[in-house]
């Protein structure tokens, strides 16, 4: 039978691992602040599992990880958006949608 701890490390290095995948490819200063985040976060989860031993009254890790994939999915989406260069034209900045230039190159 797998113990609690067990099952805690195998759920630790599972969000390490997500964390590594949903990261790369981001910048290095955002992708190193974000896993330390996620470092310091499991860090406390674990302590506070250790103090108290009630884990059955608190959310498990790996339940976490599930939860929380939505969310880094969307924190990745909006950094990626931010970091995107911007395209000019005309020394303007574009910021009309892609079915408005659409539009405009097929009239």
């Amino acid at each position: 039978m797998t113990s609690g701890a067990e099952i805690e490390q195998v759920a630790a290095r599972l969000c390490r691992a997500w964390v590594r995948l949903y990261t790369a490819r981001l910048p290095k200063e955002a992708r190193v602040r974000r896993r330390q985040e996620i470092k310091s976060d499991l860090f406390e989860h674990h302590a506070e599992a250790e103090s108290s031993r009630a884990s059955r009254h608190r959310p498990a890790a790996e339940i976490l990880v599930l939860v929380g994939v939505p969310a880094d999915l969307t924190w990745r989406r909006a950094l990626r958006r931010q970091s995107q260069p911007r395209r000019y034209l005309g020394g303007t900045p574009m910021s009309i949608s892609t079915t408005t230039a659409n539009r405009l190159l097929n009239s």
